[in-house]
């Protein structure tokens, strides 16, 4: 019992000469937000992970591609301004850190 996911490092507590793990539960938290992500290989042979952000309440979205092996991330003009849902957004690969901040100053 004590090997299940929930026990894993777990702070031990001692209750009545017995030693019980602790257990936080974890609080999922809503948001009018959905988030979807595929991976796919492009016509190059190249990996692709898109990452689309939208409203729960709309299917508008705000749509990113990201190449890991050349290290670029574009998103689709098509759809939805980037600067009506997210205030930034930051890609990290080996070596490169890529940011777009849409906050206004």
């Amino acid at each position: 019992m004590l090997n299940i996911p929930e026990f894993k490092n777990a702070k031990l507590i001692r209750l009545d000469d017995w030693y019980v793990p602790e257990i936080k539960e974890k609080k999922k938290t809503e948001s009018g937000y959905w988030i979807h992500t595929d991976v796919k290989t492009d016509k190059d042979g190249d990996t692709i992970i898109i990452v689309s952000v939208g409203h729960k309440d709309s299917n508008e979205k705000v749509q990113y591609f990201i190449k890991p092996e050349k290290g670029q991330v574009t998103s689709d003009h098509k759809d939805l301004d980037p600067a009506k849902i997210l205030s930034k957004i930051e890609v990290k690969f080996k070596g490169k850190k890529i940011t777009q901040d849409y906050t206004e100053e």
